[in-house]
């Protein structure tokens, strides 16, 4: 295709002609700002430009070339992306109900309840606690232990370990969780599906 042919393509958003791999490459090679500052400025003749600086040049005088290929790529991958989209929300949905129903989880967060109260008996303003946030658990492995050689997450494996062999196989209520996680990745990427029951 001639640098025109291209141009037109574009102006005309011609989905049959700008196919999504075509989409990608002009994206990935589009002039930016300081190029087009260049260009703008250049005053002599376009032909005395190397090919792929005629190619950015004219490519720049189309209006919003960046975003009329980002629009038209988005369009072409939407299918695809709804569908990875449903398929991410089915695995959330299940992970929050083996999450909700899971005996096992429920008796390691009773646990944990425990050694934390244990832990912080006779402080008044944390002792006999009914509950704690979830960010605790990201601290788990940070929390040391009087002697600083073990942490929170060290002292309720050993506990596991030897009180509650049980709640060792606490995964297999959660075998849908990591699959979830990559969900939860996608459906923030997603920014532009802002209303996700839509798409359902």
């Amino acid at each position: 295709m001639t640098v025109r042919e291209i141009k037109q393509a574009v102006y005309l958003m011609d989905e049959e002609t700008l196919t999504p791999e075509l989409l990608q490459q002009l994206i990935t090679y589009a002039p930016s700002k300081q190029e087009m500052a260049h260009y703008d400025a250049y005053t002599g003749d376009i032909e005395e430009l190397s090919k792929p600086d005629q190619f950015s040049f004219e490519m720049g005088q189309v209006y919003g070339y960046e975003q009329r290929l980002k629009a038209l790529l988005f369009k072409a991958n939407f299918k695809e992306k709804i569908e990875e989209l449903k398929e991410s929300l089915r695995s959330i949905r299940l992970a929050s109900s083996e999450l909700r129903h899971s005996k096992k989880l429920a008796r390691l967060l009773e646990l944990i309840l425990a050694m934390g109260n244990y832990m912080n008996k006779g402080n008044t303003r944390v002792g006999e606690a009914a509950g704690f946030r979830i960010t605790f658990l990201t601290q788990l492995d940070i929390t040391k232990t009087a002697d600083g050689k073990s942490t929170f997450l060290h002292v309720l494996a050993e506990t596991c370990y030897n009180k509650f062999a049980d709640l060792l196989t606490l995964a297999d209520d959660l075998a849908t969780l990591p699959e979830a996680a990559k969900g939860i990745v996608l459906t923030e990427d997603i920014s532009a599906a802002k209303n996700i029951e839509i798409l359902l």
